[in-house]
């Protein structure tokens, strides 16, 4: 919506949306059935403001763990809500209500999976989008993050009452930069 390097004080505004719907339609001696799911509803925006911090946010408008035959209800909770202040080249700090970056497949957009859902390994094991602060940092073929969440799960901001978990991640890219480019 809104883009301007020049502008001191906010250099961009983008509104974001995502809408997931399934059907399947089965026709057979055995019988016939319809059914369909809204999977997803989100809406959302990010703001990039004074040159290092980005602000993003999308909220639930439908429970993605409905019976199938949901409808989109209006507003469900705050999927994610969180800001990111780039301290240096490379470094970053996050808080806010936010997905940890927890394995490869978990932290890949949903529109970028090649399958409709994740592994059920992962479904099972996966922290929730939870409050919390988080340190991101780049360095060569090196990237690390560690982060302290709430672990109570809320449709909006959780509080840090119920205990917290911890996660650190260092990964290294083996990718020759120069076949890349």
């Amino acid at each position: 919506i809104y883009q301007n390097e020049a502008n001191p004080y906010i250099q961009e505004f983008k509104l974001k949306g995502l809408y997931q719907w399934r059907n399947a339609e089965v026709n057979s001696d055995q019988g016939d059935k319809k059914l369909h799911e809204n999977r997803r509803a989100r809406l959302g925006a990010t703001m990039r403001l004074l040159y290092n911090v980005e602000i993003q946010g999308e909220f639930d408008l439908v429970d993605e763990y409905a019976s199938p035959d949901g409808i989109p209800s209006g507003y469900k909770g705050i999927d994610t809500l969180y800001a990111t202040v780039s301290i240096t080249q490379g470094l970053d700090f996050s808080f806010g209500k936010m997905k940890p970056e927890f394995t490869y497949e978990y932290t890949a957009d949903s529109t970028e999976l090649a399958v409709l859902e994740r592994s059920l390994l992962v479904e099972q094991i996966l922290p929730a989008k939870s409050t919390g602060f988080a340190l991101n940092g780049k360095t060569g073929s090196w990237e690390f993050e560690f982060g302290v969440y709430s672990g109570e799960r809320s449709d909006g901001l959780s509080g840090f009452n119920d205990g917290l978990f911890y996660h650190a991640r260092a990964t290294y890219d083996f990718s020759d930069p120069e076949i890349d480019e």
